[in-house]
């Protein structure tokens, strides 16, 4: 028959086992009954002549009392006391008893789980093995904690095999050394405390010198070689010949800055090295008596004792490096897998999730969080219907964020291709103007945009159309036409009466001129937004076109290496050639009132005519003109020397672009400071 556990437990211990079930209550309050017997002796005592009461003194074992009670008061039945009642004639009546209730015999019935291990103690001890030979090690580690008895029987020499077994089934490594036990490594691997202060959550293992350590600890107890030298050289120890032979140490590979590679740099544990140190110590051969060494058996003695010691020390430091170093490599392993697994659970979440939205209606290019949502999803965690109860409203409501964002943008994206088409349709037109003023007056990209027959072609409500409709757009071209006259009409009337009021600022003789910019300014300056009415002006494009054809009306370009003027209209064209289609809006091409007056002093100086004067007679002129602000500035050393006097028309543009840009200016963006340059035919002075 084969043994069972109980009996293997019995062995060990003959007290009673834990796995024993609860014993019988009705055979224990058997056992510790006891037969207490009321001896009831009363005392009668007269109270009064007329009320017959009598007292009773109750007497119990092991006690003595005093109390008495009227004859009158009395305690309800059932109880052990006996109370007698004093009347005269009749003898005390006993309480009554209870009945007895007979009990099961059977064992008492407990809560919760506790007798569930009833038949356990039954179990023969080699199934008991069989199943401890199938455990990881760390689960036998925990099975040999649960109670002494278990740890007696796991922590044998003739059950080492199930520790064998255990370190197989967890996927470690075969162990060389046999100074560090199974269980032992068990204990470093799965446990969390730290070696040398207690601490728990210890999380530095290093497997080379078999030690877990806390932050602190480590610090103190992972050194170097040198560090460990210096150490004992300050608290005054002496390192013998073979104590770092003897200890186990960590060939640790650091990386050496900027890329330069690697270099090994032994480690040891601080503890372990002073421990062996004193043991070595200890085991020195020293010899007693007066005798030589090399006669005394006793030293002869200590010293092969010594040297056997030491060499198995050594051999023993190796083993650790080569457990060590395998050790390590299962441990990169373990973690590289459990991160894959971590990985594989968190992908494996992130999909259901994904199903689950799905299953609501929501599109996949949604699909993604801000960070505190993003740790809802990427967890390692199993998704549950409970868990997503919890977390599908914080999650739907990215989602539905996302969405919205999403389509925005699609819908921004599709008139943003529509809008592209709509202003290429709009450089066609402005090709087909018949003149070059026509052209310069052509409303702007975002007035052309802003179109009540045109802003149906680009703004949609079509969520997959990214193309302009070409019959629709033919359909509307006559209304749109009739637009951009009206736009043309209202932008050369706003650019003639800016255009006049400077010309009047600066003093400029025009004939008629005032008349004209009072009929103009009835123009609203926004007119492309307002209907005309019948109180707007009648001017002609052939009462404006002669202003816009003045050489004092020109513009001058201020970008670098041009410094050229042009007509209104050619300006337009100068910076379209010059920017593209975009350069009306960005090109450099302006005047000013300043500049008006400049021009109109010099050709007065110079006895031309104001209003018909034209460029090519001022370049005839040749090097005539001067800039007598820069000359005396010169003069005072103030300023690089730069060329002021005898410079030609051209050369006097340059200038005035290039040093004094500020007179092309409006006065609300002049610099404090600003003092106008005196440009002029140079003077005999």
């Amino acid at each position: 028959m084969l043994p069972s556990l109980q009996r293997v437990l019995n062995d060990q211990d003959s007290s009673a086992s834990i796995f024993a079930p609860p014993s019988n209550t009705n055979q224990r309050a058997q056992e510790e009954k006891h037969d207490l017997r009321v001896e009831t002796r009363p005392v009668f005592a007269a109270i009064g002549n007329d009320s017959g009461a009598a007292v009773v003194k109750q007497n119990r074992p092991g006690i003595t009392s005093n109390n008495t009670a009227l004859a009158g008061s009395t305690k309800s039945a059932g109880k052990e006391n006996v109370v007698a009642v004093a009347v005269a004639g009749e003898d005390p009546k006993p309480a009554p008893k209870r009945a007895r209730v007979s009990k099961p015999a059977g064992p008492k019935k407990l809560r919760g789980n506790v007798g569930r291990l009833e038949y356990f103690k039954n179990m023969p001890l080699v199934i008991f093995s069989e199943i401890c030979a199938r455990l990881g090690l760390d689960d036998l580690l925990h099975l040999a904690r649960v109670n002494d008895r278990f740890r007696r029987i796991l922590m044998t020499k003739k059950n080492r095999h199930l520790w064998t077994s255990a370190r197989k089934n967890s996927g470690l490594p075969p162990l060389k050394g046999t100074d560090f036990s199974d269980p032992e490594w068990a204990s470093l691997i799965y446990d969390l405390t730290c070696v040398d202060c207690g601490r728990n959550r210890a999380s530095f293992v290093d497997y080379y010198l078999r030690k877990r350590w806390c932050r602190e600890c480590k610090d103190h107890d992972f050194l170097n070689i040198d560090s460990v030298r210096a150490t004992c050289a300050n608290d005054g120890d002496h390192l013998y010949e073979y104590t770092l032979r003897c200890t186990p140490s960590n060939p640790l590979v650091e990386s050496l800055p900027w890329d330069m590679g690697t270099k090994t740099t032994i480690h040891y544990s601080y503890n372990d090295v002073v421990q062996t140190n004193d043991a070595l110590e200890k085991l020195l051969p020293e010899c007693s008596s007066e005798c030589e060494e090399e006669d005394c058996d006793s030293y002869i003695e200590k010293k092969a004792l010594y040297k056997s010691v030491v060499r198995l020390w050594i051999k023993h430091a190796a083993a650790a490096r080569v457990d060590g170093a395998a050790h390590a490599k299962w441990a990169a392993e373990a973690e590289k897998n459990r991160i894959s697994s971590m990985e594989e659970a968190k992908e494996q979440r992130r999909r259901d999730i994904e199903a689950r939205l799905l299953a609501l209606g929501y599109d996949k290019e949604d699909f993604w969080y801000r960070e505190g949502t993003h740790r809802l999803v990427h967890q390692a965690k199993r998704l549950t219907d409970k868990i997503w109860s919890n977390i599908s409203p914080t999650i739907i409501s990215d989602v539905e964020d996302n969405q919205w964002n999403r389509q925005r943008a699609e819908a921004s994206e599709r008139r943003s291709e529509r809008e592209y088409q709509v202003f290429k349709l709009r450089n066609g037109l402005i090709e087909q103007q018949p003149s070059l003023l026509d052209k310069s007056v052509f409303p702007s990209v975002e007035t052309f945009l802003s179109f009540a027959s045109v802003r149906p072609h680009w703004v949609s409500d079509e969520g997959e159309r990214y193309d302009v409709d070409e019959d629709a757009w033919n359909a509307s071209l006559p209304e749109i036409e009739a637009q951009v006259k009206e736009s043309q009409y209202l932008n050369t009337v706003n650019r003639f009466h800016e255009l006049g009021k400077q010309l009047l600022e600066a003093r400029i003789p025009v004939p008629g001129l005032e008349e004209l910019v009072k009929r103009a300014s009835a123009v609203p300056v926004e007119g492309f937004k307002v209907k005309r009415s019948s109180d707007m002006t009648d001017l002609t494009r052939e009462e404006m076109e002669p202003l816009f054809e003045l050489y004092l009306a020109s513009r001058v370009c201020r970008n670098e290496g041009c410094c050229q003027t042009f007509a209104f209209a050619e300006a337009w064209e100068h910076g379209e050639k010059r920017n593209g289609y975009w350069g009306r809006e960005r090109h450099e091409c302006g005047t000013s009132v300043r500049w008006m007056g400049i021009v109109a002093g010099i050709v007065r100086e110079v006895g031309l005519d104001l209003v018909g004067v034209r460029e090519e007679e001022l370049k005839a002129l040749g090097e005539r003109f001067e800039c007598w602000h820069c000359s005396a500035v010169l003069e005072k050393g103030k300023v690089l020397p730069i060329r002021t006097g005898e410079l030609s028309w051209s050369m006097l543009l340059r200038h005035a672009t290039q040093y004094h840009a500020d007179i092309f200016r409006s006065p609300s963006v002049v610099p404090p400071g600003f003092v106008m340059p005196e440009l002029r035919v140079m003077r005999g002075e």
